[in-house]
C-alpha cells in the first residue's frame, strides 16, 4: 500500500481514559499534576501512543507488529475523558511512510507519531548485548544517580492474555488481532509501558513525564512470551529547571531481539511555583 492512500483513512476516534490514576507517577493523580501546572491527571503517554498505532495496526496487520520503526513526540498532555481524533496523512520518505496527529476535542495537537515499514531489517544497536547491573535496591532519583552508559538492571516479564486483553480494555482498542487464540500479538502501547517499568524498577520516581519514544521492531512478541528488558541510559541533560534523560531499551524474547526503544522522559520535573 502507498503512502499516500493515507489521504483516504478515515479519522480514529476514542475518548481516552487515565487508567493510571493509582500508579506510582503521581503526575497521574490530580492533586499533583495541577502542583506542576497541569489543569489535572495527565493520560499515560503511552496510551496516547496505543491509540495512534490502532489505525495502523488495523491497516497494516502484523507486518506491522513485526517490523514497522516508529517515533512518537509528546507536546501536550491528554485529560481524563478528553476526546481524540488521530489523523493520517502521506510521507514521502519512504514507502508505506505515514504521519499521524493526535488531537483533543479543541483541536490542539497533542502529539505526532511518523511510521515506515522499512524495506531491509534495520541493524540492531549493539548495547542490547551488554550485561545489565546485577541485583540491588532502589535508590531514589537524582541528578547524580542517572549515569550514562551503566546499565540498569533487567526485568523479566511474562505477560499473560488476561493482561493483553485487560490493556486493550484500557485504551479501547478493539482490533481482532489482540485478542484471538491463546497467545495473541501485544499491543504495541503495552510494550513501550515496559520502557517505562524498566526505569520504574530500577529507580525510586517522583513524578515524571514521558516526552517522545522511538521504535524499532525487530520480531514480534506475544502474551505468554518470556521477555527480558534491558536498558541503558543513554544521556541526560537540563531544560527549563527540567532534568531529561534519553534511555535505549531492548526487549528480548527467549535472549532473541524482538524491540528496540529511544525512550526520552523528564525524570525530575520543575514545579510551577519553583524558582
Amino acid at each position: 500500500m502507498s503512502s499516500s492512500e493515507a489521504t483516504h483513512w478515515a479519522p480514529y476516534t476514542v475518548r481516552t481514559r487515565n487508567f493510571r490514576a493509582n500508579s506510582e507517577n503521581k503526575i497521574h493523580s490530580d492533586d499533583v499534576a495541577r502542583q506542576y501546572g497541569f489543569a489535572g491527571a495527565l493520560v499515560p503517554g503511552v496510551a496516547v501512543y496505543a491509540h495512534m498505532v490502532h489505525p495502523l495496526v488495523e491497516r497494516f496487520g502484523e507486518p506491522w507488529l513485526r517490523r514497522a520503526e516508529a517515533t512518537v513526540r509528546l507536546f501536550k498532555p491528554a485529560y481524563d475523558g478528553d476526546d481524540l481524533t488521530i489523523s493520517a496523512a502521506p510521507a514521502t520518505s519512504e514507502p508505506d511512510a505515514v504521519e499521524l496527529t493526535c488531537r483533543n476535542q479543541a483541536g490542539a495537537t497533542l502529539a505526532q507519531l511518523s511510521s515506515q515499514l522499512p524495506q531491509t531489517a534495520p541493524v540492531p544497536n549493539p548495547l542490547h548485548t551488554r550485561r545489565p547491573a546485577g541485583p540491588g535496591e532502589r535508590h531514589p532519583i537524582a541528578w547524580d544517580v542517572v549515569i550514562p552508559d551503566q546499565p540498569l538492571r533487567a526485568f523479566h516479564w511474562r505477560p499473560t492474555r488476561e493482561e493483553a486483553l485487560t490493556w486493550c480494555d484500557d485504551t479501547q482498542d478493539s482490533s481482532a488481532i489482540f485478542s484471538e487464540g491463546p497467545t495473541p500479538p501485544l499491543q504495541p502501547g503495552m510494550m513501550l509501558q515496559a520502557a517505562n517499568r524498566v526505569f520504574a524498577e530500577h529507580f525510586v520516581l517522583g513524578p515524571w513525564i514521558h516526552v517522545s519514544s522511538r521504535v524499532v521492531h525487530h520480531e514480534l512478541l506475544r502474551a505468554g512470551d518470556a521477555v527480558e528488558v534491558r536498558a541503558v541510559p543513554l544521556r541526560k541533560w537540563e531544560h527549563k529547571g527540567h532534568h531529561f534523560m534519553e534511555l535505549y531499551v531492548a526487549m528480548l524474547n527467549a535472549g532473541v531481539l524482538a524491540q528496540e526503544v529511544y525512550h526520552e522522559a523528564i525524570f525530575q520535573v520543575r514545579r510551577r511555583d519553583a524558582a
